[in-house]
């Protein structure tokens, strides 16, 4: 419970230290609605995501590499120069944490780093071999991630039949109703 206890922690200061890198808030109003934020997240939510163990760190967790890995990507981007091997090295490891969590945070790197490439690629006319390392490797952790066995055999369960045939609209649609 301690890690867990730090880890969220963590988390709830990383996204006080992007606001306040990031933009012109003030410091001290944004560690209070940092910790307001956190307080408005429903009861059941943190008994089935923050406080399970397991769950945690397969929900919750993922979110710091995330995280870091967004803000490294940003400052590289905003210095304009050549990426060490070691930030690169860096970089990769975040994105496999990152991409092999969920589901979920597989599309969410995907789609960070993505916004940041074209970023990158509307401030220097060209995208470095990094972004499509970081690409390689996201699509390799979200392949691994969603070709795994047991993923696979739950979607060919009988429970679960009727869900997986269903087209991208419907799922999100039925998912969606149950979320709001």
């Amino acid at each position: 419970r301690l890690l867990a206890a730090l880890i969220l922690t963590a988390i709830v200061f990383l996204c006080y230290r992007v606001v306040v890198k990031y933009t012109n808030a003030h410091p001290i109003l944004t560690a209070g609605f940092s910790c307001i934020f956190f307080g408005l997240i429903g009861v059941g939510i943190h008994r089935q995501g923050t406080y399970w163990f397991s769950a945690f760190f397969y929900y919750t967790a993922p979110i710091i590499p995330l995280i870091l890995l967004g803000m490294i990507l940003w400052d590289h981007i905003e210095e304009g120069k050549k990426m060490s091997a070691g930030k690169a090295a860096e970089l990769f490891i975040l994105t496999v944490f990152s991409a092999f969590s969920t589901e979920q945070f597989a599309v969410t790197t995907v789609f960070i780093t993505g916004i940041l490439a074209v970023r990158y690629f509307l401030k220097f006319n060209k995208i470095p071999l990094f972004f499509w390392l970081l690409g390689l490797a996201e699509v390799v952790s979200a392949g691994l991630l969603i070709l795994n066995p047991g993923l696979l055999q739950r979607a060919g369960s009988e429970q679960n039949a009727a869900f997986v045939h269903l087209s991208l609209l419907s799922k999100l649609n039925r998912n969606m109703r149950g979320l709001l």
